[in-house]
């Protein structure tokens, strides 16, 4: 039956509407099913926000609600929990994200170089504009902890239609616009699915895809970018849009109690957004309603695919979905919140105890013995009578126990000793620590790896998005490779349709020590000072030692970089008198001018003539400028 009503399917019409939501809703259950479903995603969560006992907590999946019962030191729980896995996710993200990335554009023809220079300095400045790093932040902590996050890119554009005349329109476009912009989020996993039939179970070889929305409803009649027909059949209560209450209910997801806060999200409209790769359709429905709200034709041809990425944090075969380190370390967990848990109980039982000798300590003496505060005197009738009964010492493998547990967890999750900056045994060998060293690099370069690529993706998708709706000239803020902000230039569209290919450098924190980057930045810049001496002023043609000075200065982070580079396109006044310089030595070699000054510069002999700063600093600029590096650092 099922495969007849797919047959019957097309391009568009009523039998095409009613089974989106028949797909979504069959999607929803499957992976409800699934053995790294909805279920392992939602323990996964639970772990990384301590509800590891199942008591004191009410959570819904939809994180609509959060009940806990009220704790004190004076009324514990029973249970401890040492919520290990919150570290090890906090680890990770700490070390996947530790900075900015930044996008280096490549022509990929002769004539496109200063095409490409463009576009990189536009997506990095777009990039950190509009704060994409902290939603990739927010996917890499769901990679974590259930195994895969997802994140979307668009283009939104804003008309100011105050100013636009009713009776002649809107004919050009970019005389209304009120601003524009790409952006990137965060979707929440829970409430995003695709084709489950897709060749390889995965996003990119998918048919369709669809990510489920909840709005209030009256804002889902107030929206004009919806259909009139349908937002007049809701207001007159001839469609109903189901509910969120009602949605989470049919699946069995809804429990607890509410305050008003969470019935008003309770109250909310379900909506369905589908993007369906097959013909190239875009539809938002509301759940319950047959008819779209939306029917589009696909609004990002320029796209290879959907305007969605899925990272996933450790890969399984087969399997769309990755896994989380909750999933890895969750019976570990389990093991040490038993074992704290069970001394806690033992010191929470162990009370002050005496043994007497019989008929040794009168009735009332002993009252005083258990009722008495700090100071009380005890009459006894014979000397020393009265003896505290030691408790049994704890025994060692408690402690044994715990370290295994820690170990057990780290080496499961990948997160070794080493990324959490923790120290080695001390006999621990140059050996060891260099397989250490290889093994940990070898795991989590492949968790790397999928965080890099939603990073890339991302970024390319976010160019394309300018690219195709790229209106006005705009002014924007040059970033160089550490992040440092130089100055404004001015693009507009005809210097960005090259096309290019982008690479990126990794949010992940690095493992060079910035002290030894300035160390190596300075070494090359005296091969670069011994390259001029021997080369001439033709190397000044051939290497962009403007954009190499700038590099070096980048490692000082040296604010406001412009102001050693007030003119683009000319050589900073430093530069300008070394290649006159140059110029005058090379005349003197050839025997044109005896009285001209060789230029001597050197990084590395002493023999050389000396660096020179202050008055005389033009005569030898590049040596002036190692001296002063070489000094900061």
């Amino acid at each position: 039956m099922a495969k007849e009503t797919f047959e019957r399917e097309k391009r568009s019409g009523e039998p095409t509407y009613r089974l989106w939501g028949q797909k979504v809703r069959a999607a929803l259950e499957w992976r409800r099913g699934y053995w790294n479903g909805d279920e392992t995603w939602r323990r996964g969560f639970r772990l990384y926000k301590g509800d590891h006992w199942n008591s004191g907590w009410d959570y819904d999946m939809a994180d609509f609600a959060w009940m806990f019962q009220a704790v004190s030191s004076s009324n514990p729980r029973d249970q401890i929990t040492v919520n290990r896995v919150n570290a090890l996710v906090r680890d990770f993200v700490a070390f996947l994200v530790a900075g900015e990335p930044y996008f280096i554009v490549k022509p990929k023809r002769a004539q496109a170089v200063d095409s490409a220079k463009a576009q990189g300095n536009l997506l990095n400045y777009e990039w950190r504009e509009h704060a994409v790093t902290e939603e990739i932040e927010k996917v890499a902590y769901d990679m974590a902890i259930i195994g895969h996050g997802v994140v979307k890119t668009g283009y939104e554009i804003e008309l100011d239609e105050s100013a636009v005349d009713p009776k002649k329109g809107v004919t050009d476009y970019d005389k209304f616009i009120r601003y524009e912009e790409p952006w990137a989020r965060r979707v929440n996993p829970f409430w995003f699915v695709w084709d489950p039939e897709a060749p390889d179970l995965s996003l990119r070889t998918a048919r369709w895809a669809a990510e489920i929305i909840f709005r209030p409803i009256q804002d889902i009649v107030d929206d004009e970018r919806y259909s009139k027909t349908v937002r007049r059949q809701i207001a007159q209560g001839v469609e109903s849009i189901t509910t969120v209450k009602s949605f989470l209910n049919a699946r069995g997801d809804l429990t607890g109690q509410y305050g008003a806060n969470e019935l008003e999200k309770l109250s909310r409209g379900v909506l369905y957004e589908v993007w369906d790769w097959k013909f190239k359709k875009r539809y938002v429905f509301a759940d319950g309603i047959e008819k779209p709200l939306v029917e589009d034709d696909w609004p990002h041809e320029y796209l290879d695919g959907f305007p969605y990425l899925v990272g996933r944090f450790i890969y399984v075969p087969d399997d769309p979905f990755g896994i989380g380190i909750p999933f890895l370390v969750e019976d570990q967990q389990f093991e040490l919140n038993d074992l704290r848990s069970k001394n806690f109980a033992h010191r929470r039982k162990f009370n002050r105890m005496y043994q007497l000798r019989q008929n040794s300590v009168e009735p009332s003496e002993i009252q005083k013995l258990e009722r008495g505060e700090d100071g009380t005197v005890i009459i006894t009738n014979e000397d020393q009578p009265i003896h505290p009964v030691e408790d049994a010492p704890e025994s060692i493998d408690v402690d044994r126990t715990e370290q295994r547990i820690n170990l057990d967890m780290e080496h499961m999750s990948g997160a070794d000793q080493l990324i959490q900056s923790g120290r080695l045994p001390s006999r621990t060998s140059a050996t060891e620590v260099n397989r250490r060293v290889q093994i940990f690099g070898r795991k989590i370069d492949l968790i790397t790896r999928s965080l890099d690529r939603v990073v890339l993706g991302t970024g390319i998708q976010m160019l394309q998005h300018i690219k195709a709706n790229f209106t006005r000239t705009r002014v924007i803020q040059k970033i160089g490779v550490d992040g440092v902000r130089a100055g404004f230039e001015e693009l507009s569209i005809n210097q960005i349709r090259e096309d290019v290919g982008i690479e990126v450098k990794s949010t992940v924190a690095k493992n060079v020590d910035p002290m030894m980057e300035k160390t190596i930045a300075i070494q090359l810049l005296g091969v670069v000072a011994q390259l001029l001496q021997i080369v001439g002023p033709g190397l000044l043609q051939m290497f962009n030692i403007v954009e190499f000075v700038r590099w070096i200065m980048e490692k000082f982070e040296i604010p406001d970089l412009e102001r050693f580079f007030p003119a683009a396109g000319t050589l900073p006044p430093e530069i300008a008198s070394l290649q006159e310089e140059m110029e005058r030595a090379q005349i003197a070699s050839q025997g044109g001018n005896a009285g001209a000054p060789p230029l001597r510069v050197s990084a590395t002999s002493s023999e050389s003539e000396p660096y020179r700063t202050g008055a005389n600093a033009n005569s030898n600029p590049i040596g002036a400028l190692l001296g002063f590096l070489g000094n900061a650092g």
